[in-house]
């Protein structure tokens, strides 16, 4: 039996999984302002955790922390379901595995320290860097005659071509996907514009309707910007890192009923 179809077609079930995430939107929103220090647009108390109009480069590292901790956090995913199913080159050796989690911490902790010498490049030559330099280097080259291994004792071409693929994504793609969460930082600080804009719309339409008008606005571009942006950073940087589409049978750890 077909079940009923209520507000814009979906089942009861469908209804009441919107109604879930609309709860968990709602109840992050309240602690974001609590941290931000605003309600409604308004600011009401000083921010207990960082202004992001006010402190721009602290709200990027704080994206980027967010970022490389949700990266960490995919790749172990990756290292858990790859020794699950006894693939263990996959699981210690693969660009996603262990030695992958070993030479974005490492590659990390490298462009922290070029930083914070003001963009100098030759302290990767200097003291712990240098060690760091070899970690990333090693980890490269080990991805790379992992694959070229594999591929000589299976006969398989592909497998070489896939290391190098590999190879290639941890240059580019590590940098890259890291960067992607400073777009985090960019909602954060067009929210806070929002903010001085109902305080310049006030002198023009009265405080009250600003506040309404600017709102709804914000209600419309900060839910379809949070959510497109979630569903990107979610199935593009995070999830590409451990899901494979070979097949195997998707067992959840727990069944809502």
């Amino acid at each position: 039996e077909t079940a009923r179809k209520g507000l814009f077609g979906m089942s009861e079930e469908e209804a009441r999984t919107l109604g879930a995430i609309a709860m968990f939107c709602g109840i992050s929103s309240i602690l974001f302002g609590i941290l931000y220090g605003t309600a409604f647009l308004m600011k009401t108390w000083e921010p207990i955790f960082v202004s992001p109009l006010h402190d721009i480069i602290g709200i990027i590292k704080v994206t980027l922390v967010f970022g490389m901790a949700q990266l960490i956090l995919a790749m172990s995913i990756n290292v858990i379901n790859n020794l699950i199913i006894k693939d263990y080159t996959r699981a210690f050796l693969g660009s996603t595995g262990l030695i992958g989690i070993i030479y974005y911490i490492s590659g990390a902790l490298l462009v922290y320290n070029i930083v914070k010498a003001g963009y100098n490049f030759n302290v990767v030559f200097e003291g712990s860097n240098l060690i760091l330099t070899y970690i990333v280097i090693s980890a490269m080259m080990l991805v790379l005659l992992t694959g070229i291994v594999k591929g000589v004792v299976h006969r398989r071409k592909e497998e070489i071509m896939d290391s190098v693929v590999e190879l290639l994504e941890m240059l580019i793609a590590y940098p890259a996907n890291t960067l992607s969460y400073i777009r985090l930082a960019a909602f954060a600080l067009a929210h806070e514009v929002f903010c001085t804009l109902v305080g310049i719309m006030g002198s023009i339409l009265g405080f009250i309707p600003s506040l309404l008008l600017v709102n709804f606005i914000v209600l419309l571009i900060d839910g379809f910007a949070a959510g497109i942006q979630a569903l990107r950073l979610t199935y593009y940087e995070f999830s590409t890192k451990f899901f494979k589409g070979e097949g195997i049978e998707f067992k959840p750890l727990l069944t809502v009923r």
